[in-house]
C-alpha cells in the first residue's frame, strides 16, 4: 500500500507541475511570436523613413541625381508596392501587417519585388538574383526628368 501511495503523490506532483508551466510556455511563446512582428516593424519604420527621405534629397536635387542605400531586410517582409505614386507600403508577417510610408516627391517603381506565388520580378532595373529575399538590399533611388524618383532595389 505504501508504494501505491508514492506512486500517486508523485504522478501527482509531476502533473501539478505540468499544470502550472503549460501555461506560462504558452504565455511565453505568445510574447515571443508579438515581440517579431513589433522588431520587423521598427526595422522596417527606420528602412521606410530612410528611403522617404532620401527620395526626397533626390527630388530636389534633380535629374539625373542618384543615391543608393544599404537596408537590411527582415525575413518576415512578403512584398512592396507603390500607391498612387505617393505611398511605400511594406506588407510583412503571417497576418499581413502593413506599414505605410508617404513620400512628398512622386515616386514610381515598376522596379519593386513581389514574392507571390509566382515571384514575379520586373524587366528593368532588378536582377533575377534580387527577387524579393531577405538580407542586405541595395535601395537606388533616381530622379527624373519627368519629376518623379525612381526606387530600385538590388
Amino acid at each position: 500500500m505504501k508504494k501505491a501511495q508514492s506512486s500517486i503523490e508523485y504522478i501527482m506532483i509531476i502533473s501539478f507541475g505540468l499544470l502550472i508551466m503549460l501555461p506560462i510556455t504558452y504565455y511565453a511563446y505568445s510574447y515571443a511570436s508579438g515581440q517579431t512582428d513589433e522588431t520587423v516593424h521598427s526595422t522596417l519604420k527606420g528602412i521606410g523613413d530612410q528611403i522617404a527621405d532620401t527620395a526626397e534629397q533626390v527630388y530636389y536635387l534633380g535629374a539625373p541625381s542618384k543615391m543608393t542605400i544599404e537596408a537590411n531586410f527582415p525575413d518576415t517582409v512578403k512584398d512592396i508596392t507603390i500607391l498612387g505614386q505617393k505611398e511605400l507600403v511594406f506588407h510583412f508577417g503571417d497576418k499581413r501587417n502593413e506599414i505605410v510610408f508617404i513620400s512628398k516627391p512622386p515616386i514610381v517603381g515598376p522596379y519593386l519585388v513581389t514574392n507571390g506565388a509566382g515571384n514575379e520580378c520586373p524587366l528593368s532595373g532588378i536582377n533575377a538574383a534580387a527577387c524579393w529575399s531577405k538580407g542586405n538590399k541595395q535601395v537606388t533611388l533616381e530622379a527624373n526628368s519627368d519629376n518623379t524618383v525612381s526606387i530600385i532595389l538590388s
